[in-house]
């Protein structure tokens, strides 16, 4: 499969070598001046290092030094000169991308030679060059959040807001426009634009969200950017073993059934081990986690009919009234089946080599094997007989980091990424075990049969690149780059149909499942490689009274697809034209497609800072900003396969889609208050085009008969202000507290929108409305208390309610006196608000040699009902007054209360953690 890639790879890879790299940031850069620290004069030739690092640096003419190449972390610098007292400085942070400034003043020798001054740096508030809106999350700061994942931690980052099914949105932009970066590359699945791979806590070593502009180092992404750093084995050994048990602890077993069961529902064991690989000395350093995790999910079903349509048994006869405490009684009986349970293993180890004081080699292996249920309300009675999904993902990478000179350094990085997803009842798709799915209801609960479909998907990425970056002057520091990316995506979807005799032609009894004819609408399956390639060119300009951040990125994308040369005529397999009825399959495949066209195009970027003093500083930021299409919507039913039924059929892919784009703009301001508080404001706009949706309908030579593909046509824009007001550790405790208003309007919210809109006889989309996601007002608040051995986290959220369109205004249908139904302007209204609290709090305890620490978490601590998703006629998620079921329907009261339209109930978490 994608070893006949291989070779466009390699060609990629040497033009590679003669251009640079794109890529994401994984260091910052220590600057500074060594003065004497009696006259105040620059002292020439004077050394700094970073101790524990083979990093270092020499004063020049005016006792200026530069370190670059230092990666994420807390240092201590150490200055040296002959005829002066050695000083240590301790503390000193690097972040990703950024300056951090340490200046020194020595002292003349007056004392017995070899004694050394020792201080602890002096942390800045203000980022003098910040050019755009982004959050740093050290591993410090993870470690004391009520969190549990990776995804817990994005929650809580200013921009950062999440839709009713738990997806990302940055800054109003659909889920598919963040870009994922794992220590400098690209892990985002260009299937459908997720992140790739599952990254655990205790690995990061800094999470950095860009929640405004980004610089042209990256692309592929549209509202904004999550890097990744993780960390490295040290030149100690260190280990941890973690542990938890955690359970829902909630009286709201009437929307939540069964959440009343006292049992460990979630626990989690996880390892990591640290440090020098034995015989190495400081040459050779690991690092290594893995992690066991399993939760039960806080939605059950009731295991009350089998697959085969019979009742589980039980000794309480059937209901045969509406009792509500009746069917209650009769229901428990019955075992509960987790219906949104998940089962995941990961594992991570890197393994750096310092070849040389200069030279540095990274190989990373990352893998995720992840089983999981989605809850399905219609399944609720039936819970056994709906499928299963499997997310298994594999990375491997190797970095080679070369530093040339004091002022200049290249990077090469390859890597191999493999995800395959699946989605079944029983693997065997000829398993005797799969039913009939007409066995069930005609609306409410199914009450037998099986769900039947069978997917599978496997997304292969070969990605190459390499990058040099030199201070070619004090104020340049210059990047340029490029990457080459090769994808081969497999799919194949299908859901079983009933066998047929090949003699007689008819359905063969009892029911037994086959897969469909590859030729027939029902089995989709395709083989595509699209390839990505970009270079970039980047300098950043430092001087003291302003900090210039300017780019410019081209892209290059070929999706490597078909597009139809006779629109009129879309399917190879059944023709319309009689002319193309009269040829042979074969005939046909050499007349049929067209190549799709490769794209390309060229985004500048600009960031200013402005320091208006010591502690306030002014940013302003512009940047024209495109991605690729998700590739499902490229390849999506490549063989066009009509039926000739009539009607508006598809969305079909289209392979000659154009890159998604949009132009940002925004402008903050950083004012320090007092020594500790930190004030950030930022305004920003952002003007969104060619999102991708659904074509106006094709015709076909047969009349009624029409289809329509995914084209480059929706619109958008969003605008809004970002207040965040930190203040960090003093006096026990610090706190951080984020406040945002948005309003993010567009055509659709998701491509697929105006086909349903068209397929429901309603008029195209032609006004602006409230994006699906559009979320108000969101506030993100948490507040640390505690000492060298004891802490707690409060941690507190809160956002207006997502929109939604309602079945009926009431109000207006009683005041002019007409039913109004379907006509009401698209998502007018406004769910409720939702609020919640999570908790986190621990004690430490040394046994020499080893450290305790126990732990607590809680989330949802008040157990509030937040309600998600609404029904549409009364904006609620715990009533309506529709009842639209069938008549044969089983508890058709029961079918309308929806634990799946609430967030989580409360649950508590308790651990230990031993680390030595």
């Amino acid at each position: 499969m994608i070893f006949r890639a291989t070779a466009r790879l390699a060609t990629l890879a040497m033009l590679a070598l003669f251009c640079g790299n794109l890529l994401a940031g994984t260091t910052g850069k220590i600057v500074g001046i060594i003065t004497d620290k009696d006259t105040g004069e620059p002292l020439i030739g004077a050394n700094v290092v970073v101790e524990g690092r083979p990093l270092g640096s020499t004063t020049d003419i005016d006792g200026s030094f530069l370190i670059l190449n230092v990666p994420p972390g807390r240092y201590t610098l150490i200055a040296q000169y002959i005829g002066y007292q050695d000083k240590r400085v301790e503390g000193v942070q690097v972040n990703v991308d950024f300056t951090t400034r340490q200046n020194f003043e020595l002292p003349s020798a007056t004392i017995e030679f070899g004694d050394e001054i020792v201080v602890q740096a002096s942390r800045e508030l203000l980022t003098k060059d910040l050019t755009s809106s982004q959050t740093r999350v050290s591993t410090e700061k993870i470690e004391n959040l009520p969190v549990e994942e990776i995804d817990d931690v994005l929650a809580v980052q200013p921009g950062i807001t999440r839709d009713a099914s738990g997806n990302f949105h940055i800054r109003g932009g659909r889920t598919s426009e963040i870009g994922y970066q794992l220590n400098g590359i690209s892990i985002s699945d260009g299937f459908d634009k997720s992140r790739g791979l599952e990254i655990e806590n205790e690995s990061v070593q800094e999470l950095q969200v860009i929640s405004g502009t980004f610089n042209a180092e990256y692309g592929n992404a549209m509202s904004g950017i999550i890097n990744i750093v993780t960390k490295e084995g040290g030149s100690d050994f260190h280990g941890s073993l973690k542990s938890f048990v955690g359970d829902y602890l909630s009286t709201d077993d009437f929307n939540f059934y069964n959440i009343d069961d006292r049992s460990a529902a979630n626990y989690s064991m996880q390892g990591t081990l640290s440090g020098p690989v034995p015989g190495f000395k400081d040459k050779l350093r690991f690092f290594a986690t893995g992690r066991y995790s399993y939760q039960d999910g806080h939605l059950y079903g009731i295991n009350l009919v089998q697959p085969d349509g019979n009742l589980t048994p039980t000794d309480i006869p059937f209901p045969t009234g509406n009792d509500s405490q009746e069917i209650e009684d009769f229901l428990r009986t019955f075992p509960a089946e987790p219906m949104n349970y998940r089962d995941l293993r990961t594992a991570q180890a890197k393994l750096t080599w310092q070849a040389l004081p200069t030279l540095k080699f990274n190989i990373e292996g990352l893998a995720s094997l992840e089983e999981f249920r989605d809850y399905s309300h219609e399944w609720r009675l039936t819970p056994t007989g709906d499928v299963t999904k499997f997310n298994d993902t594999y990375a491997l990478s190797f970095v080679a980091n070369h530093t040339l000179s004091n002022t200049t350094f290249y990077t090469l990085n390859l890597s191999y990424q493999n995800r395959e997803f699946n989605e079944y009842l029983y693997e065997n798709p000829f398993d005797s075990r799969y039913q009939d799915p007409a066995l069930f209801a005609f609306s409410g609960f199914r009450t037998g049969g099986t769900n039947n479909k069978h997917f599978n998907r496997t997304t292969e990425a070969l990605i190459g690149r390499f990058d040099i970056s030199s201070q070619i002057h004090k104020a340049h520091l210059v990047k340029i780059g490029v990457e080459a990316n090769l994808t081969e995506l497999f799919f194949e979807d299908y859901t079983l149909v009933p066998a047929v005799d090949p003699n007689t032609g008819l359905t063969i009894t009892p029911w037994t499942p086959a897969i469909p004819d590859r030729t027939s609408p029902a089995f989709n399956s395709y083989t595509e490689n699209p390839m990505q390639f970009a270079a970039y060119i980047q300098d950043k300009i430092e001087f003291e009274s302003v900090i210039i951040n300017v780019g410019l990125r081209f892209d290059y994308f070929d999706s490597q697809g078909r597009v139809l040369a006779d629109q009129r005529d879309p399917n190879i397999f059944l023709p319309i034209n009689p002319e193309n009825q009269a040829l042979t399959l074969e005939e046909r495949q050499e007349i049929w497609y067209e190549d799709a066209d490769a794209k390309f195009q060229f985004s500048p970027r600009l960031g200013v800072a402005y320091p208006i003093s010591e502690r306030s500083n002014l940013y302003f930021s512009f940047g024209s900003f495109l991605q690729i299409p998700e590739y499902r919507f490229l390849y999506q039913n490549p063989d066009f396969k009509l039926t000739q039924s009539g009607g508006i059929q598809g969305p079909f892919g289209n392979a000659n889609l154009d890159a998604e784009s949009t132009v940002q703009y925004e402008i903050g301001l950083q004012q320090q208050l007092g020594e500790d508080l930190k004030l950030d404001v930022t305004g920003f706009y952002r003007d969104i085009r060619d999102w991708v949706t659904t074509s106006a309908p094709f015709a076909t030579y047969q009349a009624g008969t029409n289809y329509v593909i995914f084209t480059n046509r929706d619109y958008a824009n969003v605008r809004g202000i970002t207040l965040n007001l930190g203040k960090r550790l003093s006096n026990n405790y610090q706190f951080d507290l984020s406040y945002q208003f948005q309003v993010a309007e567009g055509t659709n919210s998701n491509p697929e929108e105006e086909f349903f809109q068209i397929n429901n006889n309603n008029q195209p989309t032609v006004a602006l409305a409230p994006l699906d996601y559009d979320q108000t007002h969101t506030l993100n608040a948490n507040f640390y208390y505690g000492g060298d051995t004891w802490g707690s986290t409060l941690l507190t959220r809160f956002n207006t309610g997502l929109p939604y369109t309602p079945f009926a205004d009431f109000d207006e249908a009683t005041v002019i006196g007409v039913n109004a139904t379907t006509d009401t302007p698209k998502n007018s209204r406004r769910r409720p608000n939702n609020f919640v609290v999570d908790l986190r709090t621990h004690k430490d305890i040394n046994i020499s040699p080893l450290r305790f620490k126990l732990f607590a978490r809680i989330f949802n601590l008040f157990d509030r009902r937040n309600e998600l998703t609404v029904f549409d006629d009364t904006g609620r998620a715990t009533v309506t007054t529709r009842n639209n079921l069938d008549q044969n329907a089983v508890f058709p009261s029961l079918f309308f209360v929806r634990p799946d339209y609430f967030d989580q109930p409360r649950e508590i978490q308790m651990g230990v953690e031993m680390h030595f």
